[in-house]
């Protein structure tokens, strides 16, 4: 008997998510391939963030299904879940250290609160994941306010890898850097994720970056996704959401509120 097709990495089908009596997320349906890379982008407040919490089980969803794996994650044991989520990396918006904690510590927060490393294995590990996205094992022992912008985001890069995890969420990791540094990140994220045969989801407002990284393309607007479709095809995708976005054009169906 020929097995079938195996399942995507991640699949919501119709997740829908209010706060305060407004959708954050509306009848979300987004399924990601293993081993593939996809951008999700739109305005600000269109439900980015939000979807990545969700698929990670930092948020529950009122409605709909979030399955890793092909395991459904919605209204799971805590058991249950997170073994599943154990699968997923993080990199979260302007990366998120700890202050109190050196870069190493940081890197390895996750294993060693699961008690898989003690200290001296923690910080060697931690060394050879901080050497993985390009800084000098010295860093290590800094502190967040140590380090540049640009080594903030190789730090988080380095904690969201920590486990060599099969699934990567990535939340703006270049937001806040220069054209010179986001390429240098997306290109890090890129070889990362060759490296560790990772599936990718990535928030972006960069579409450089998107073009640089990722297999296909998202566009969200007021908690739905709009469009999809091949990264390489945004420039001519005649979706009038997509068009605006990526041209950055004032006139469209994103509507532009100037307080």
């Amino acid at each position: 008997m020929t097995a079938g097709p195996s399942p995507p990495a991640i699949a919501l089908t119709g997740v829908t998510k209010r706060f305060d009596g407004l959708d954050a997320l509306k009848d979300v349906d987004l399924a990601v391939r293993k081993g593939e890379s996809v951008a999700l982008s739109g305005p600000s407040g269109s439900g980015k963030t939000v979807l990545l919490k969700t698929v990670i089980g930092l948020i529950e969803p009122d409605a709909g299904s979030v399955r890793i794996d092909g395991q459904e994650i919605v209204g799971a044991a805590r058991r249950a879940r997170e073994v599943a989520t154990r699968r997923i990396g993080m990199l979260f918006q302007r990366s998120a250290l700890f202050d109190s904690m050196p870069v190493w510590e940081n890197v390895v927060f996750r294993p060693m609160g699961d008690g898989l490393l003690d200290r001296r294995s923690g910080y060697e590990a931690a060394v050879e994941k901080i050497a993985s996205v390009g800084l000098a094992p010295e860093a290590a022992v800094l502190y967040p306010a140590d380090l540049s912008g640009g080594m903030q985001k190789r730090a988080a890069l380095a904690r969201a890898i920590a486990h060599d995890p099969e699934i990567l969420l990535l939340d703006e990791p270049t937001a806040g850097l220069d054209p010179i540094m986001s390429n240098v990140i997306a290109d890090l994220i890129r070889e990362t994720a060759a490296r560790l045969g990772a599936t990718v989801l990535l928030v972006t407002s960069n579409m450089a970056g998107a073009r640089r990284t990722t297999d296909r393309f998202a566009m969200m607007y007021a908690g739905r996704i709009v469009w999809q479709g091949p990264t390489g095809s945004i420039e001519d995708s005649g979706d009038a959401f997509v068009d605006q976005f990526v041209h950055r054009r004032a006139e469209g169906p994103i509507g532009i509120t100037v307080d």
